[in-house]
């Protein structure tokens, strides 16, 4: 995982192989997110999961979402829960 300022992870996250994670990410309890990721300036709430290969950028992913394997979420985007 490679990292710059304001990450925040939360207990019993996992993050998987060659993930990057930077600006300002806030990542809650028990989220998966699955290798080759990218995660930018964003939100991921508790129970969330972003599967392999996706990006998420400038957005939210609630409770319980799902953010499909190589889909790209980009700014101002919010991923409803469940």
């Amino acid at each position: 995982m490679i990292g710059t300022e304001g990450i925040r992870i939360g207990d019993s996250s996992i993050i998987q192989d060659r993930t990057h994670v930077s600006r300002n990410v806030s990542i809650g309890n028990n989220v998966f997110i699955g290798p080759n990721a990218t995660i930018q300036g964003s939100e991921l709430a508790d129970g969330s999961f972003v599967s392999m290969g996706a990006t998420v950028r400038h957005a939210k992913v609630e409770t319980g979402g799902l953010v499909a394997a190589g889909a790209v979420i980009g700014d101002n985007v919010i991923i409803k829960e469940g």
